[in-house]
């Protein structure tokens, strides 16, 4: 019988001004196959919901069925494609603030990090701000904030690429491919700081590698702006 291997770590912590921690709870997100999305996996959910000032929350999750599967998933998340790839598709004002190391961001905006691709520094990144917001120690603007973070790593025999190229707005041709390691990455993000500066981020990754391990595509990353929930 093969052995489950699960990586899962869920939290959903809120804080309401003056009543300190009101909930923990664990909770699961019903991702459905990336095949049947209508373009990226973002295509697939419910707009993320600014919640309520003072409430600040968060859910993880990271799936795997084998430790090889778990393996890759991490080996995804710290995949960064070369840092001058990353440059020519910026304007000349997000160059100047691409770091020279772990540029998963390219810009700001209210004291928020935009991200260019979703690797795990960038999901630190968000979860640090939201228990960093829970401590009530912050100065930033943000008044509420919520992160859903879900990323599987599975054997298919067969996989067929479909998406929307975040930098051309293009369909991508299909592209099946056999025997394949799929990374499948979401990261979600709603925060408020008032009528005017809500921002929502809604960014997919998928990395795929053959049976071997070798990496063989990196895709949807890029200069996505975020919008208005």
């Amino acid at each position: 019988m093969q052995l489950l291997h699960r990586i899962t770590y869920i939290r959903l912590v809120c804080l309401i001004a003056g009543f300190g921690l009101l909930a923990a709870c664990d909770s699961t997100l019903d991702v459905p196959p990336y095949e049947e999305c209508a373009s990226t996996l973002g295509a697939c959910y419910k707009d993320l919901a600014v919640p309520p000032d003072g409430v600040f929350t968060k859910s993880i999750n990271r799936e795997s069925t084998t430790a090889f599967e778990a393996e890759l998933l991490a080996r995804a998340e710290a995949t960064y494609q070369p840092r001058d790839s990353v440059l020519v598709n910026l304007s000349a004002e997000e160059r100047l603030e691409l770091p020279e190391s772990d540029y998963w961001y390219y810009t700001s905006f209210e004291d928020v990090r935009i991200p260019y691709a979703i690797t795990g520094d960038a999901v630190s990144y968000y979860s640090d701000l939201i228990d960093v917001m829970n401590t009530g120690s912050d100065n930033s603007a943000l008044r509420s904030a919520a992160l859903e973070y879900q990323a599987s790593s599975l054997f298919r025999p067969s996989y067929t690429i479909i998406g929307v190229d975040p930098i051309t707005g293009e369909r991508l041709a299909n592209d099946t491919l056999d025997r394949v390691y799929v990374v499948e990455i979401s990261l979600r993000w709603a925060s408020g700081c008032g009528e005017d500066c809500s921002i929502s981020i809604d960014r997919e990754r998928l990395i795929v590698f053959d049976e071997q391990g070798n990496l063989l595509r990196v895709l949807f990353d890029g200069p996505v702006p975020p919008s208005a929930p």
